[in-house]
């Protein structure tokens, strides 16, 4: 496996590149900085002062597959995918967030059909809000489902594919974050009544889904057969998803306001956590040993919940907590060969947060194998070095980003 982390400044995007049956695939672990200006742009634009970190990203993976897991949803691990057209040019296959919904369906994944189908509750979301910029919740997930990619809600105990490897997903477990239980059985409810009737199988299909994807399967049959010599005709297409559109509001909007809104106002209360219901997920280890630990912007708080899973583990590499920052430092870190700190120049009025904890140069003095990774170009890995870390190498000058090979 190939891990790139990309110097966004304050910030995290990192990408992990694996072959599996012949071909690259991509798994981009959240795309945001806290001084975007500076680093992203659209593809082939120019920025105030790094490389394009957007254009890098498109050009470590065209033309091949890639997925997005955004651990949650600060700007700074979040504003490319938002604000960028990176998503609308990549071959995006699936997508990652925190199950802030507590979705109770069948495997908690979700397409493009079903986020439109629940707009109405998805746009009462803001993640982000100031005078002249608005995002809710709604254009995330329009973002994350393009392209007829499938969204999937995680938390503790799930477990996803990347590459012809599993990876489990240890943080957030929604057990031990206080929220409402009516959230689960109202939205238990709600999707009930989206989801149609259950088959003798007890598996569920959307009321015409299977009739709108038979047509649009047979449509790029024919223009595949025909090499695009015949004109599709969408408004058999279209009248369907209208079917579906008429089918399903009128149950979401008259008959269940009071559900939605108490929906609603449980996915802001979950959402108020921030860094609480950071994605922390590992590969699966084998014989105590594995590959990485990705960890977000968990605190230590939470930190202390996962402990005892992975307390025994020795890692190659793991992931510094919130870019290595003193109040966030993990003081029982587990034993790795590298630790990665993705940690820049935030904006003037946020300068505190780019320190990065002194403990990590005692963590990897007692340890001479251990490196630490940064995309730090303050030099501020010189007073770390003082105290005894390892430097790396190069750590000086401005790198557009930092590679490890696995």
């Amino acid at each position: 496996m190939k891990i790139k982390m990309y110097n966004v400044g304050f910030g995290e995007a990192v990408l992990l590149k694996k072959s599996a049956d012949g071909r690259e695939e991509n798994l981009l672990v959240d795309f945001g900085s806290d001084t975007p200006e500076n680093c992203i742009a659209d593809i082939g634009q120019t920025t105030g002062k790094n490389v394009n970190v957007t254009t890098e990203i498109y050009n470590d993976t065209k033309g091949e597959e890639v997925s997005v897991l955004l651990s949650h949803f600060h700007m700074d691990h979040i504003y490319g995918v938002l604000e960028t057209d990176l998503l609308d040019h990549v071959c995006l296959k699936r997508t990652y967030i925190p199950n802030l919904l507590l979705m109770q369906s069948r495997d908690n994944t979700y397409s493009f059909l079903q986020i439109q189908i629940l707009r109405e509750l998805f746009e009462s979301v803001y993640l982000y809000e100031e005078k002249k910029i608005k995002f809710s919740l709604y254009d995330l997930l329009v973002k994350l489902t393009n392209n007829n990619a499938t969204l999937q809600f995680v938390e503790a105990g799930d477990h996803f594919d990347f590459a012809g490897d599993s990876y489990s997903v240890l943080w957030p477990d929604f057990g031990k974050i206080k929220v409402n239980k009516k959230v689960s059985d109202s939205l238990t409810k709600l999707l009930r009544l989206i989801d149609a009737d259950f088959n003798d199988n007890g598996e569920y299909t959307l009321r015409f889904i299977d009739e709108y994807i038979g047509a649009l399967c047979d449509a790029y049959r024919r223009y595949e057969e025909t090499r695009g010599d015949v004109k599709i005709d969408l408004d058999y297409i279209k009248n369907l998803q209208n079917r579906i559109a008429e089918y399903y509001f009128p149950l979401l909007l008259n008959q269940n306001k009071q559900i939605m809104k108490l929906i609603a106002a449980s996915i802001e209360s979950i959402k108020c956590q921030e860094n609480r219901i950071s994605v922390v997920f590992q590969d699966f280890p084998c014989e105590l040993e594995a590959n990485l630990l990705m960890t977000g912007d968990i605190p230590r708080p939470e930190i202390k919940k996962i402990e005892s899973q992975i307390k025994d583990v020795h890692y190659k590499v793991v992931k510094a907590p919130h870019h290595g920052t003193p109040t966030y430092y993990w003081e029982n870190l587990p034993k790795s060969d590298t630790i990665m700190i993705s940690n820049g120049e935030p904006r003037s009025q946020h300068r505190k947060w780019g320190k990065i904890a002194y403990e990590y140069a005692g963590f990897y003095n007692s340890n001479k194998k251990c490196k630490i990774i940064c995309t730090n170009y303050r030099c501020q890995m010189e007073d770390l070095q003082q105290r005894g870390a390892q430097r790396c190498s190069p750590c000086v000058g401005v790198e557009p980003f930092r590679e490890i090979i696995l």
